[in-house]
């Protein structure tokens, strides 16, 4: 019954919108992957880029951080040797990151280009990547 519960509640998460945050939740899912994410991102050191800068920068929240999480595993595998985004934040340090790392530890230099349109924010990014300055 429990799990009948779960799967209405579900359905009319997805209906109204809700998004897959809630969806998740609802479904019980997210204190372990939570758990898994904040490990994955404390291992391998990406956790000290990801704090705020600005006062008026949106805070990271635990979605943020599983989704950098996923793309920081994306970017491990893949192994690109480009990477262009457009607009700088959380997503840019997750990705410089990778990119460092596979260059690290497999000799496979990764560029990233990120075109962003406020100087106030490209800077932000900058200051965090300071010791990154390689890429």
């Amino acid at each position: 019954m429990e799990i009948l519960r779960k799967i209405r509640k579900a359905t009319l998460l997805v209906r109204s919108a809700g998004g897959r945050a809630d969806l998740v939740h609802t479904l019980g899912l997210r204190s372990r992957q939570e758990e898994k994410t904040e490990r994955y991102l404390e291992k391998l050191g990406v956790s000290r880029y990801l704090i705020k800068g600005y006062p008026d920068e949106c805070p990271l929240n635990r979605n943020k951080a599983y989704d950098l999480a996923n793309l920081h595993r994306i970017v491990r595998r893949l192994r690109p040797r480009v990477v262009i985004e457009f607009g700088c934040g959380y997503s840019t340090l997750a990705i410089a990151h990778a990119l460092k790392t596979n260059s690290e530890k497999h000799g496979r230099a990764g560029r990233l280009y990120v075109v962003e349109a406020v100087e106030r924010w490209a800077s932000n990014v900058r200051e965090k990547l300071s010791d990154l300055s390689d890429l």
